[in-house]
């Protein structure tokens, strides 16, 4: 069994492992697509993290993270995209959060 290393820039909130559950797998695997509106980013292999939210940019163990550069003055788009983020943690968890942005390196 291997180990494999992703890393991510996403916008989004950390709700914790407590409000992940295995039985809800399949309600939760239309948002394992990097490419959708919303993802789900789970920390499986030591429960730090169960992060919701919008991929801004990904790097996997072959290509790493490209140069990435964001305009910081587009406040509308990441508003847009925040009030999406906090709508749907809302609905689907019952949670008021408010979205930061994460650079992490993923283990799986």
């Amino acid at each position: 069994m291997g180990v494999r290393q992703e890393n991510y820039i996403i916008l989004g909130a950390d709700i914790g492992m407590e409000h992940y559950n295995d039985e809800c797998y399949e309600d939760y695997e239309a948002y394992y697509d990097r490419q959708g509106d919303i993802f789900y980013l789970v920390d499986g292999m030591s429960g730090r993290y169960f992060i919701v939210g919008k991929v801004l940019k990904f790097g996997d163990y072959y290509e790493g993270m490209p140069r990435t550069v964001f305009d910081l003055n587009n406040e509308e788009l990441y508003k847009e995209q925040s009030k999406l983020i906090t709508q749907h943690i809302k609905d689907k968890f019952n949670l008021d959060v408010e979205p930061k942005l994460h650079v992490l390196t993923h283990w799986s």
